[in-house]
């Protein structure tokens, strides 16, 4: 006996005829009888054709199973579980090599998100784009905030009493002559004390090396337009704006002032005043136009952020050295170049 899982596959689909077996009429005589109930059927061969059949099965490159998946025939409803189940199809592409030829190689694909030049120039100047509007927004912020609360007056009749007129430094010339900037904050600090608006002047500038010599270039220009000598007081050390101030406060005991010195420069200035503990107002010392005006605006944007860097970090002056009081004696800030005075 032999038993195969398709009735029908035996009758009518077997490849036993496909593959050139060949059986004379009377040899096979076969009865299928009823599907047994776990859905094979019972086929009944005589002895000869048993052997006959069992041949062309053997001899077939292909099984049941594989030949009903290669013709793509469908299984009947009572075959098992796997011949069911449809072919697994090879969907790649198979590339031929010819002997003793080498493949070409295939382009590399770009990596996903790979930069190209052109997207990477793109990238560079949206970031550079994005680092000005930020950078801008904060140079602005700053200006804002330091002119929230600046006291500045124009004309000399509006301006406040005060102890003592500050006049930060500027550049002075080899020849010991102010500059144009120098010599207006100076005139202004001068109208001051004609005007009995202060009692003493300041002025403070950069001594730090032999050959460079701003406050004694201040003091001869006050003193040769009829300010005393003993009203005259100079901080060797104004090396910043915010040295200045802090000097002033620390060194000086300034209790009150008013700031002589450009327009755009005021608002730092008493910023920085009340950064170090006394009350200021501003007095605009704009009395011609400057070469460099455009140039020191845009200075000032940025000095005034590295300003607002310098007090929240709680920054002091470079120097400090004895206490010169302002209510005292001005010769205490004199120094060995000062001119027609004794060094104490």
């Amino acid at each position: 006996m032999f038993e195969t899982g398709a009735a029908s596959t035996i009758v009518a689909g077997w490849p036993i005829t496909g593959h050139g077996l060949s059986v004379p009429d009377g040899h096979i005589a076969a009865r299928l009888r009823r599907p047994r109930r776990n859905g094979a059927t019972h086929l009944e061969l005589e002895p000869i054709a048993f052997m006959a059949t069992l041949a062309a099965l053997t001899s077939a490159p292909t099984c049941a199973r594989g030949a009903g998946r290669a013709t793509g025939s469908r299984a009947p409803d009572g075959a098992p579980e796997y011949a069911r189940r449809p072919a697994r199809q090879n969907t790649r592409a198979v590339r031929r090599v010819e002997p003793g030829v080498l493949p070409k190689p295939r382009p590399a694909r770009p990596r996903l998100g790979a930069s190209t030049p052109r997207r990477l120039a793109y990238r560079t100047l949206v970031t550079l784009g994005l680092l000005l509007l930020v950078g801008g927004a904060a140079l602005a912020g700053a200006r804002l905030w330091v002119l929230r609360s600046a006291r500045i007056y124009r004309e000399l009749d509006a301006v406040p009493r005060g102890e003592v007129a500050i006049v930060p430094g500027a550049l002075v010339w080899p020849d010991g002559t102010p500059s144009a900037a120098l010599e207006d904050r100076l005139a202004a600090a001068l109208d001051l004390y004609r005007a009995g608006k202060v009692r003493r002047v300041l002025v403070s500038g950069d001594h730090a090396r032999v050959g460079y010599d701003e406050p004694n270039a201040m003091r001869a220009w006050l003193v040769s337009r009829g300010v005393p000598s003993e009203d005259v007081f100079m901080d060797h050390a104004g090396l910043r704006t915010l040295d200045t101030m802090q000097r002033a406060a620390r060194v000086f005991g300034v209790r009150d002032a008013v700031v002589c010195t450009q327009g755009f420069h005021l608002p730092r200035a008493l910023y920085l005043a009340r950064a170090a503990g006394f009350p200021a107002v501003g007095y605009a010392a704009d009395r011609r136009v400057y070469a460099n005006a455009d140039r020191d605006a845009r200075r000032e944007l940025l000095a005034t952020a590295l300003t607002l860097i310098d007090t929240w970090s709680g920054r002091g002056p470079r120097f400090l050295g004895p206490q010169v009081p302002i209510q005292g004696d001005s010769s205490a800030s004199h120094d060995a170049w000062t001119p027609g005075l004794v060094v104490r």
